[in-house]
């Protein structure tokens, strides 16, 4: 299971929630409730979170979190071939298991192919 969040670097009151994509706007629960809780902004009264990681402004980043909240691994936004590979090693135990990433609609998606 994936848990999808993205910190964006405008203030919120420059976010427009409709130009989010989709992803990061999830339908939950017997009434499909939007989960307005996947995308976050930066606090402006603190360090900034980019300057603090080195995260490139234009490029941006990938970070993958165990439950634990062990960083796992760090990508720059277009490395889908390497997060693919790091997933792939991480469930060997499930042999002939494939993870497929692209991008598009401004986010990354995923499809798990199970062997036959």
């Amino acid at each position: 299971m994936f848990d999808v969040r993205a910190v964006l670097q405008q203030h919120h009151r420059d976010l427009a929630l409709a130009d989010l994509p989709s992803l990061l706007l999830p339908h939950k629960g017997r009434y499909g409730l939007v989960d307005y809780e996947k995308a976050f902004t930066p606090d402006p009264s603190s360090d900034d979170v980019f300057d603090l990681r080195r995260i490139d402004r234009d490029r941006g980043a990938l970070v993958v979190v165990r439950p634990d909240q062990y960083v796992a691994h760090v990508l720059p936004l277009d490395a889908y071939g390497e997060l693919a590979a790091f997933f792939a090693a991480e469930v060997k135990s499930h042999a002939g298991t494939r993870f497929v990433f692209s991008w598009y609609d401004r986010c990354w998606h995923y499809s798990v192919q199970l062997p036959h």
